[in-house]
């Protein structure tokens, strides 16, 4: 229905909302796992880079000393300084060292290399990891003062920072010595720190690829769920129509069942005494002709059996298990068929306004009939020959609107409180029934039937059937609104 389509376009917005949050969460957690990740792996790998640095100086050193004990350079034991520094120097000798530094077992600065190295200190963890695990050290400075290393004269040809490596290696006599001293080498970095660069950039470039294809995934696996979660929303949507469309049905033909019960044990009673009255009236009729009181009473008789047949055809119909559409063209063509003969004799012209499409079920359009021909009647016997009525169908937000308005004299304000109460009745012959009895048939039908206006240029009666009366299965939506 429409006042339940702009529902479902807001639930289908707001689950897309929803899903929208749901992927860009997901996405933002994606990115933090992979940042995460990229950088502790970073932090591994570079890690490992210096301390492969650290371990390729560190069997230098220790070849270099094997061979100067070969050689006889020196008595082969690492705990004489003079030994340490000729093993320091043969290190020193390879590409890149700027300095070198020589501490003690216990990490006392005692010598450096060239002239003017500055004296430094080693942290305790450091000085843990050298003496007792006997493991080479390596810290990188992507930008360091070299002044922090050599006492410098005015002309130099080491620009002021550069990137350092210091890498600084035990000093024992055998595998399994006590570390007699420590070796510290302050290395160019620029080698180190291009490999450093890489290795982000590689890095970085691998975890956006992870980043992306993981997304993509994400998004992917995410807009499936969430279509399908969108689809059986509305699947339960469209049933939960159908079983309140269903249960309205259902309840509809269980008011008019038990409506048309009654009325079949009324209809029953009334109709052979109607029939005895009826021929009662006419013989008298036929011996007193111009009794105006046996002319009524003929009318009121004739009136209430053709207001019962009207009601045994319309149970009949709304009874039949038989469901099927009835549009409003049809509707208005059987209510022409049923008045044509009274409209033509009462010379009231009739002015339809309806939509182009819509429908209705047979149960409505079946009780919508009578209380609508009841009106139409009422109406045309209201106006004076040579006026019109005019009968309008319109859809409204809420429902239909049914709308019946004569140019007759209109109901008198103190009794228009009345018209609906059975007995009361403003025309001649009139029973004062029809009016209570369709509005009882409204109500049944969920809908309202009321006096919309009364004054000296008529009356106008309207039926509101709202939505909520409706079927709402697709089938027998309502159309939409257009002047025919």
């Amino acid at each position: 229905m429409e006042s339940e389509a702009p529902s479902s376009s807001r639930s289908v917005r707001r689950t897309r909302f929803i899903s929208g949050a749901v992927m860009a969460l997901s996405l933002a957690v994606l990115a933090g796992i992979v940042t995460y990740g990229a950088l502790q792996l970073r932090g591994k790998v570079r890690q490992q880079i210096l301390q492969n640095h650290a371990s390729t100086l560190y069997d230098v050193a220790r070849l270099e000393q094997r061979q100067n004990a070969n050689a006889g350079a020196f008595g082969g034991k690492m705990d004489d300084l003079a030994d340490q520094l000729i093993v320091a120097l043969s290190v020193t000798e390879l590409k890149g060292v700027i300095a070198t530094r020589l501490f003690d077992a216990r990490g006392v600065f005692r010598q450096g290399f060239p002239v003017g190295v500055r004296p430094d200190s080693l942290s305790p963890k450091a000085l843990e990891k050298l003496t007792q695990h006997r493991q080479p050290v390596a810290i990188f400075h992507f930008e360091d003062s070299i002044t922090d290393v050599l006492q410098l004269e005015e002309r130099t040809d080491y620009p002021g920072s550069i990137p350092l490596l210091v890498v600084t290696i035990p000093l024992h006599d055998e595998d399994d010595g006590p570390v007699e001293g420590l070796a510290q080498f302050v290395i160019d970095g620029y080698g180190v720190e291009a490999q450093l660069t890489a290795l982000d950039h590689s890095l970085w470039q691998q975890a956006v690829l992870v980043f992306a294809v993981g997304g993509l995934l994400l998004v992917g696996v995410l807009g499936l769920a969430f279509r399908w979660l969108i689809h059986v929303n509305q699947l339960l949507r469209e049933r939960t129509r159908h079983l309140q469309a269903a249960n309205r049905e259902l309840s509809l033909a269980a008011r008019t069942s038990a409506l048309g019960a009654i009325t079949a044990h009324l209809v029953h009673g009334l109709s052979s005494p109607l029939s005895g009255l009826n021929e009662f009236v006419a013989g008298l009729k036929e011996a007193r002709e111009e009794d105006e009181e046996v002319q009524d009473a003929l009318a009121s008789a004739r009136r209430m059996q053709s207001l019962v047949r009207d009601v045994v055809r319309v149970i009949s119909e709304v009874q039949d298990d038989s469901q099927y559409e009835v549009t409003m063209g049809d509707l208005r063509a059987q209510l022409e068929t049923r008045l044509s003969g009274l409209q033509a004799s009462t010379g009231v012209a009739w002015n339809w306004t309806m939509p182009s499409q819509g429908v209705l079920s047979n149960r409505q359009a079946d009780l919508l009939l009578f209380i609508l021909e009841n009106l139409i009647q009422n109406a045309l016997q209201a106006t004076p020959r040579g006026k019109r009525i005019d009968i309008r169908f319109r859809r409204t937000e809420e429902g239909w609107l049914f709308e019946v308005e004569d140019q007759g004299p209109g109901v008198p304000e103190g009794k228009r409180h009345k018209v609906f109460r059975p007995g009361h009745s403003q025309k001649s012959g009139g029973i004062g029934i029809g009016l209570a009895i369709s509005r009882q048939l409204a109500i049944h039908l969920g809908a309202s039937l009321a006096l919309q206006r009364s004054d000296a240029s008529g009356c106008l009666f309207a039926i509101r059937l709202p939505v909520q009366s409706m079927v709402s299965t697709p089938s027998l939506l309502m159309g939409h609104p257009g002047a025919s």
